[in-house]
């Protein structure tokens, strides 16, 4: 038995050496990668405390800090709440996010997707909230018995985009809306089955486009009834093209920083390419750019997301599957190419968090948090830093009064969109996940 006692303190001795030693090697390399980075924030969600909640961190990976807190059931059991989706607002002060912190009532559902399997998980209802990144001050927006979901700021900061679920039943029934940011004059631009989960705002803010039956619509932030339909693709004859198998929609779009045009990614019913098009802000003037084909192709092509004009309009990125998952830019000539492979078997970065990924003010480079392959025989120390850190979470967190716990195997990176390649910045902290605004460059 005094073996036993004496191999225990053994073990946890050298987890702890283990464990300080790998701070100080985090910290020194984050040091040294901040020498070539832009100053900034990220904001993020985490378990790093058990529920999933909000935490800020410089982009050199220095000055993690948790913004949100909430217990439902004491100071330690609070696994119910989530906190997530935050994106930050232009000037940086404030940050909006969407919670079930207020849902009084979770429950226990049993959901079946089409071709899914019978799954169960905890039902409740989610929120928009705001919270102020000096003073941690929160309030909340959004009420009634919807869902609310994945809040992004206008560019002058006046009003947010999200979209809602109203029933559990149907969870492909969708409203677009718009809200002001201090809570005023919520409105439903869209409803129905065949609404996209995002929207986007014209730079000045003035204007809101969505996709809505697979095609473009514009509206007025401050004028409801100015809803224009932009473009025809989903009645099967769109632009004069009758050669594809059945009617075209728009799988995603981007607009330019000046805000005069938009390019446009429109996937056929086959699946097997997607069109890239080109047209003014108000719809007129479309043109075919470029075509993403997958005929002959091994594996399947499943759409366009997330695409981003760069700062200075000369380049589009996008998420795509065409054989194979990739990041990809579109420049001014309509040419693609391949930025990256984002697969788990044959490349560095096996994923994007969420798709989302953020530009660095000189242009050249994309920031994003990545998932990485992390195998028991390829990378073994990543199970032994995790091992370590799960037994130790509340000594580090009490001892050394730093937020710590559990890593998985995800960092975030900054990329060169010319060159593909990427590095490291600093590994974040357990199922962390991130926003589409999850960056303010200082």
């Amino acid at each position: 038995m005094r073996c036993l006692k004496t191999n225990i303190i053994k073990f946890l001795a050298v987890a702890l050496v283990f464990l300080i030693l790998f701070n100080v090697f985090e910290f020194i390399k984050s040091f040294f990668s901040a020498i070539d980075l832009p100053k900034g924030r990220i904001v993020f969600n985490s378990q790093l405390h058990g529920n999933s909640e909000l935490y800020t961190m410089n982009i050199n990976g220095t000055g993690l800090e948790r913004l949100t807190k909430y217990s439902l059931f004491g100071p330690t059991f609070n696994t119910l709440i989530t906190d997530a989706r935050a994106s930050f607002s232009p000037d940086g002060r404030q940050i909006v996010f969407d919670s079930d912190r207020d849902d009084k009532n979770p429950r226990l559902k049993k959901t079946r997707l089409p071709g899914w399997r019978l799954t169960t998980s905890l039902s409740s209802k989610h929120s928009i909230y705001i919270v102020d990144f000096e003073s941690k001050a929160m309030i909340r927006l959004t009420y009634g018995t919807a869902s609310a979901y994945n809040p992004v700021f206008s560019p002058d900061g006046k009003s947010i985009s999200f979209y809602t679920i109203p029933s559990e039943k149907d969870l492909f029934y969708r409203n677009i809306k718009i809200i002001n940011s201090d809570g005023t004059r919520e409105m439903t631009l869209a409803e129905g089955k065949k609404v996209a989960r995002s929207s986007k705002f014209s730079p000045d803010g003035r204007k809101i486009y969505f996709v809505f039956h697979g095609d473009i619509y514009m509206a007025h932030v401050y004028n409801k009834s100015i809803l224009t339909r932009l473009t025809n693709f989903n009645s099967g004859d769109a632009l004069g093209v009758v050669s594809v198998a059945g009617p075209l929609f728009v799988n995603d779009f981007a607009i330019s920083p000046d805000g005069e045009k938009i390019i446009l990614a429109v996937t056929d019913k086959s699946y097997q390419r997607i069109i890239f098009y080109s047209m003014f802000e108000d719809g007129k003037r479309i043109e075919q750019i470029n075509v993403l084909n997958n005929e002959g192709r091994s594996g399947s092509l499943s759409g366009v997301f997330n695409m981003r004009y760069s700062p200075d309009g000369r380049v589009i990125v996008f998420v795509a599957r065409v054989g194979e998952r990739g990041l990809y830019g579109l420049d001014e000539n309509g040419d693609i190419r391949l930025i990256s492979k984002l697969n788990r078997i044959d490349s560095e970065v096996a994923d994007l968090e969420g798709g989302n990924f953020v530009f660095s003010p000189d242009n050249k480079h994309v920031l994003f948090v990545a998932s990485f392959p992390c195998g028991l025989f390829n990378d073994p120390y990543i199970w032994v830093k995790s091992i370590c850190h799960n037994i130790l979470l509340y000594l580090n967190y009490y001892v050394f009064k730093r937020v710590g716990g559990v890593y998985d195997n995800k960092y975030l990176c900054i990329m060169n969109i010319k060159t593909g390649r990427f590095k490291k910045i600093a590994r974040m902290p357990i199922s962390s996940s991130v926003g589409r605004e999850f960056i303010h460059w200082e």
